[in-house]
Protein backbone atom coordinates (compact mmCIF):
# COMPACT_ATOMS: atom_id res chain seq x y z
CA UNK A 1 0.00 0.00 0.00
CA UNK A 2 2.95 2.62 0.84
CA UNK A 3 4.25 2.09 -2.41
CA UNK A 4 1.69 2.74 -3.92
CA UNK A 5 0.69 5.90 -2.36
CA UNK A 6 4.21 7.01 -2.80
CA UNK A 7 3.79 6.64 -6.41
CA UNK A 8 0.39 8.21 -6.55
CA UNK A 9 1.86 11.29 -4.60
CA UNK A 10 4.38 11.25 -6.99
CA UNK A 11 2.47 11.28 -10.09
CA UNK A 12 0.70 13.93 -8.66
CA UNK A 13 3.31 16.64 -8.11
CA UNK A 14 4.84 15.27 -11.73
CA UNK A 15 1.87 16.21 -13.05
CA UNK A 16 1.39 19.51 -11.42
CA UNK A 17 5.07 20.32 -12.59
CA UNK A 18 3.71 19.97 -15.92
CA UNK A 19 0.90 21.49 -15.86
CA UNK A 20 3.39 24.36 -14.97
CA UNK A 21 5.95 24.27 -17.84
CA UNK A 22 3.21 24.06 -20.87
CA UNK A 23 1.48 27.07 -19.24
CA UNK A 24 5.08 28.87 -18.95
CA UNK A 25 5.53 27.11 -22.46
CA UNK A 26 2.14 28.71 -24.02
CA UNK A 27 2.51 32.22 -22.81
CA UNK A 28 6.60 32.23 -23.43
CA UNK A 29 5.93 30.33 -27.35
CA UNK A 30 8.35 27.92 -26.61
CA UNK A 31 7.84 24.73 -27.73
CA UNK A 32 9.54 22.67 -24.77
CA UNK A 33 11.54 23.54 -21.79
CA UNK A 34 14.26 22.46 -19.80
CA UNK A 35 14.18 22.34 -15.68
CA UNK A 36 17.06 22.30 -13.52
CA UNK A 37 17.88 19.28 -11.56
CA UNK A 38 18.03 21.91 -8.39
CA UNK A 39 15.12 22.95 -9.36
CA UNK A 40 13.17 19.38 -9.41
CA UNK A 41 15.19 18.78 -5.95
CA UNK A 42 13.26 21.94 -4.46
CA UNK A 43 10.28 21.30 -5.75
CA UNK A 44 9.94 17.35 -5.00
CA UNK A 45 11.96 17.42 -1.79
CA UNK A 46 14.00 15.54 -2.49
CA UNK A 47 18.21 14.99 -2.56
CA UNK A 48 18.96 12.48 -4.63
CA UNK A 49 16.84 10.63 -7.59
CA UNK A 50 16.56 6.88 -7.92
CA UNK A 51 15.99 5.49 -11.49
CA UNK A 52 12.84 4.33 -11.18
CA UNK A 53 11.59 8.14 -9.91
CA UNK A 54 13.38 9.39 -13.31
CA UNK A 55 11.20 6.97 -15.07
CA UNK A 56 8.04 8.28 -13.87
CA UNK A 57 8.88 11.57 -14.59
CA UNK A 58 9.38 11.07 -17.90
CA UNK A 59 6.03 8.72 -18.21
CA UNK A 60 4.28 11.48 -16.21
CA UNK A 61 4.99 14.09 -18.46
CA UNK A 62 4.47 12.08 -21.32
CA UNK A 63 0.77 13.38 -21.35
CA UNK A 64 1.63 16.94 -21.84
CA UNK A 65 5.18 16.66 -23.46
CA UNK A 66 5.92 13.68 -26.02
CA UNK A 67 9.43 13.81 -26.13
CA UNK A 68 12.10 14.07 -23.23
CA UNK A 69 15.71 13.75 -22.12
CA UNK A 70 17.42 13.35 -19.12
CA UNK A 71 20.86 15.17 -19.54
CA UNK A 72 23.44 14.32 -17.75
CA UNK A 73 26.51 16.19 -17.05
CA UNK A 74 29.68 15.28 -19.03
CA UNK A 75 31.93 16.04 -16.43
CA UNK A 76 31.40 13.85 -13.88
CA UNK A 77 32.80 10.92 -12.73
CA UNK A 78 29.87 9.29 -11.91
CA UNK A 79 26.93 10.19 -14.34
CA UNK A 80 24.35 12.24 -12.73
CA UNK A 81 21.45 14.46 -14.66
CA UNK A 82 21.72 17.93 -14.66
CA UNK A 83 18.45 18.94 -16.50
CA UNK A 84 15.14 17.33 -17.40
CA UNK A 85 14.58 18.26 -21.07
CA UNK A 86 10.34 18.35 -22.34
CA UNK A 87 9.02 19.13 -25.51
CA UNK A 88 5.94 18.70 -27.42
CA UNK A 89 8.27 18.72 -30.56
CA UNK A 90 10.88 16.43 -31.29
CA UNK A 91 14.40 16.49 -29.50
CA UNK A 92 16.28 13.63 -30.09
CA UNK A 93 18.97 15.51 -31.85
CA UNK A 94 20.30 17.32 -28.90
CA UNK A 95 23.54 16.02 -27.35
CA UNK A 96 24.73 15.96 -23.70
CA UNK A 97 27.45 18.46 -24.49
CA UNK A 98 24.85 20.91 -26.17
CA UNK A 99 23.34 21.59 -22.76
CA UNK A 100 26.87 22.79 -21.05
CA UNK A 101 26.33 26.29 -23.11
CA UNK A 102 23.02 27.55 -22.84
CA UNK A 103 23.02 29.97 -25.48
CA UNK A 104 24.27 27.31 -27.29
CA UNK A 105 21.25 24.88 -26.06
CA UNK A 106 18.56 27.60 -27.19
CA UNK A 107 20.52 28.17 -30.71
CA UNK A 108 21.18 24.24 -31.67
CA UNK A 109 17.38 23.39 -30.88
CA UNK A 110 16.31 26.44 -32.86
CA UNK A 111 18.05 25.31 -35.61
CA UNK A 112 15.87 22.05 -35.52
CA UNK A 113 12.89 24.16 -35.33
CA UNK A 114 12.20 23.91 -31.20
CA UNK A 115 12.01 26.49 -29.25
CA UNK A 116 12.78 25.58 -25.95
CA UNK A 117 13.46 28.60 -22.51
CA UNK A 118 14.55 27.54 -18.88
CA UNK A 119 11.89 26.88 -16.95
CA UNK A 120 12.51 28.11 -13.42
CA UNK A 121 10.05 28.67 -10.27
CA UNK A 122 10.25 31.93 -8.26
CA UNK A 123 12.87 31.76 -5.27
CA UNK A 124 11.44 34.65 -3.49
CA UNK A 125 8.30 35.07 -1.67
CA UNK A 126 8.04 38.47 -2.71
CA UNK A 127 7.91 37.05 -6.26
CA UNK A 128 5.20 35.12 -5.03
CA UNK A 129 3.59 37.61 -3.18
CA UNK A 130 3.10 40.31 -5.83
CA UNK A 131 0.44 37.64 -7.92
CA UNK A 132 -1.51 36.60 -4.50
CA UNK A 133 -0.22 33.14 -4.54
CA UNK A 134 -0.21 33.72 -0.89
CA UNK A 135 -3.95 34.13 -0.51
CA UNK A 136 -4.16 30.10 -1.55
CA UNK A 137 -1.77 28.43 0.32
CA UNK A 138 -3.94 27.88 3.17
CA UNK A 139 -6.48 25.92 1.30
CA UNK A 140 -3.61 23.43 0.29
CA UNK A 141 -2.59 20.40 2.19
CA UNK A 142 -0.34 20.86 4.83
CA UNK A 143 3.51 19.13 4.97
CA UNK A 144 4.05 20.13 1.73
CA UNK A 145 7.03 21.78 1.12
CA UNK A 146 6.24 25.95 -0.07
CA UNK A 147 7.89 25.53 -3.54
CA UNK A 148 5.20 22.77 -4.26
CA UNK A 149 2.37 24.97 -2.90
CA UNK A 150 3.38 27.65 -4.78
CA UNK A 151 2.78 25.50 -7.80
CA UNK A 152 -0.29 24.47 -6.64
CA UNK A 153 -1.75 27.61 -5.91
CA UNK A 154 -0.78 29.22 -9.22
CA UNK A 155 -2.67 26.60 -10.66
CA UNK A 156 -5.33 26.92 -8.58
CA UNK A 157 -5.81 30.73 -8.89
CA UNK A 158 -5.23 30.67 -12.70
CA UNK A 159 -8.39 28.11 -13.02
CA UNK A 160 -10.55 30.56 -11.23
CA UNK A 161 -9.94 33.08 -13.49
CA UNK A 162 -8.19 34.97 -10.31
CA UNK A 163 -4.83 35.50 -12.37
CA UNK A 164 -3.38 35.92 -15.84
CA UNK A 165 -0.73 33.06 -16.82
CA UNK A 166 1.89 35.11 -17.62
CA UNK A 167 1.50 36.54 -14.26
CA UNK A 168 3.94 33.81 -12.50
CA UNK A 169 7.70 36.04 -12.39
CA UNK A 170 9.75 33.50 -12.51
CA UNK A 171 12.76 35.98 -13.46
CA UNK A 172 12.78 37.17 -9.86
Amino acid sequence: MKIFEYRDGARNQHRSIALLAVIQCWVRGWDGAVIKRLDLERILSLQKFKQERLEWLIEDFSSYFPHSRLIYATIQVAPTFQFFCVSRKNIDFLNEGDFDSWPITVEKAAAGGVHVGMLEIPKTRTALNAIGVDQALPFLRAGTNYYESVISAYLLLLSQGKIPPESLNTQD
